[in-house]
Order: C-alpha cells, then sequence, then structure tokens
C-alpha cells in the first residue's frame, strides 16, 4: 500500500536546494564583507595593504594599513583577499591581552577601558568623528575612539592652521575645540543685532563679526568688544587627518 501524503505535509516537506535560486539572507545575521590585498614594496620590504573601495571612507581599512607598513600586524603575502571579522580580531588581541605601558598608566581601570575601548570597533567599518582642539597639532578631545588609536600606537595629526602672526585670533581659540567655537559662534550670530543688509560675502562687515563672534567665544558676552580693533585678514584653515 502505498502511503499518499497530505497538503499540509508536502507544505512542511523541507525542499531540495535549489543551486540556481538565491538563498535568502537573514537580516539579523552580519553580511560577510571581504577585502582586497596588494603587496607593494615599503621601505625595502614586501608588505600586504589593504584595498577599499572606491569613493568609501573606512578607518578599518586605514588603521589596518598603518599597523601593516609599521609591522604592527601581519598578513601572508599570498593572501588575496581578508574578512573584515579577521581584521578586527587583529585588533582585538593586543586589547584583550593588555598593554605594558598601558597597564602602568591605567592600572586597575584597565579593564573598564578595554571594555570601553572594544565598543569602538564595530564603528571601525565606517567613519569615525573627531573634535579637534587649537592647542597643538595633536589636540584631540579624549574619547573611547582616540583612546583606541593611542592603544594600538597610531598617532592622530590635524591641520587646523592659523596664521602665527594673528597673535589676536591665536589667543581667541586655542582654547577652544571645534565642535566649542561653531557652538558658540553660532550662539553670538543668533543674539547679534542684524542689519538691513545683513553681512557681505569677504566683505569688511563679515571680518569683523567673525572676530568679534571669536571674542565672544573666549569672554561669553559681548562686553567691550569694538569690531573695529579686530584685523580684517580672513584665516584659512586646513584640515587633514592622517
Amino acid at each position: 500500500m502505498i502511503y499518499k501524503k497530505t497538503k499540509a505535509e508536502l507544505r512542511n516537506q523541507e525542499q531540495p536546494f535549489d543551486m540556481g535560486k538565491k538563498k535568502k539572507r537573514n537580516k539579523n545575521v552580519p553580511a560577510v564583507v571581504w577585502y582586497p590585498t596588494r603587496v607593494i614594496e615599503f621601505l625595502g620590504r614586501r608588505t600586504p595593504i589593504i584595498l577599499k573601495e572606491k569613493d568609501t571612507r573606512c578607518s578599518l581599512v586605514a588603521i589596518c594599513n598603518v599597523l601593516l607598513l609599521g609591522e604592527k600586524i601581519t598578513l601572508d603575502l599570498d593572501i588575496k583577499k581578508v574578512l573584515e571579522s579577521h581584521l578586527i580580531h587583529l585588533f582585538q588581541r593586543p586589547l584583550l591581552c593588555g598593554n605594558t605601558q598601558m597597564q602602568l598608566e591605567q592600572n586597575l581601570e584597565l579593564s573598564e577601558f578595554n571594555k570601553q575601548v572594544l565598543g569602538v570597533l564595530p564603528k571601525l567599518t565606517c567613519s569615525l568623528y573627531f573634535d579637534v582642539t587649537f592647542s597643538s597639532s595633536c589636540g584631540l578631545e579624549k574619547t573611547f575612539e582616540t583612546a583606541l588609536f593611542g592603544f594600538l600606537g597610531v598617532p592622530l595629526r590635524h591641520g587646523w592652521l592659523v596664521d602665527p602672526q594673528d597673535a589676536e585670533l591665536d589667543s581667541s581659540i586655542r582654547g577652544s575645540s571645534y565642535s566649542k567655537l561653531s557652538y558658540n559662534l553660532a550662539i553670538y550670530e543668533s543674539i547679534r543685532p542684524k542689519t538691513n543688509s545683513g553681512p557681505q560675502k569677504h566683505g569688511r562687515y563679515e571680518d569683523d563679526m567673525f572676530y568679534s563672534a571669536l571674542a565672544f567665544s573666549k569672554t561669553g558676552s559681548e562686553k567691550e568688544l569694538d569690531s573695529t580693533s579686530w584685523p580684517s585678514a580672513n584665516p584659512i584653515w586646513i584640515l587633514f587627518l592622517t
């Protein structure tokens, strides 16, 4: 006697795998990401570097290449592509095992410090935000992102440049960060009385407002602000992160 399956049993029966049909990916499972590599000559030796897609920003690739060129991490020369998860694993080793110098500096706080820094790792696949300060080229507001770079031994520099001969401008912004200065400038512009004509681009009025706003960011008030005492030259700021 041949047993006839019901329609319900047929629906519940596992279907054979169809090689020509694309399998739906579970949205809860992260996609597998591969990065191609290239072998280059650097300081007389051959070393692989990580490549990225065109017109994309990826902090993971940037950090990996710095560490590869500095021989702090290694990859086999015959590897043509590498998993994103493997690159992150290369960072986790020193973070989990600890660093002698960091242990001496952080002492008992190292364990909690490691947990917070490890939380930055998932963000490395995109851009990281850094708030620069104007005290020096390495001035950055301390965050877990900057701590990660410090733990890995990767220095960060920025190029927000001010004319060194402009002492008044330099003294006005030296103690500020980019975000603090931007906020204070926005506050000043919102409370400053508006003229009928408004500021003219690259004009004297715009220059005077700019320098008065800098003074406001330093003093927090418009007391004793005289726009005629400020120089009219426009500073040029250049930003780059390495």
